[in-house]
């Protein structure tokens, strides 16, 4: 199972991912709603979707993630930190 959120200015975009032993996706449910200027969710702004898992979109959502956490693609680069004397 993955679970995927990504927060971009007033939008949350979250999906759950769900995969079997032999790692077909199974199943996958989308989200979208609103998030206000602390960055909380407002209730009732979510708009669940439930994608078919031979969708060209749920194909290209499980192999983004799977390039994340297998391959490392998409990480952000660490910052280095200065030590003082």
């Amino acid at each position: 199972m993955l679970l995927v959120r990504k927060v971009e200015g007033p939008r949350s975009e979250s999906a759950y991912l769900q995969l079997g032993l032999d790692g077909t996706l199974e199943k996958i449910k989308t989200a979208s709603s609103r998030v206000d200027e602390n960055g909380k969710y407002i209730r009732g702004s979510g708009k669940p979707t439930v994608l078919d898992p031979e969708s060209a979109e749920a194909k290209a959502l499980l192999q983004r993630e799977l390039d994340f956490w297998l391959k490392g693609i998409g990480l952000k680069e660490k910052r280095k930190h200065s030590v003082n004397p």
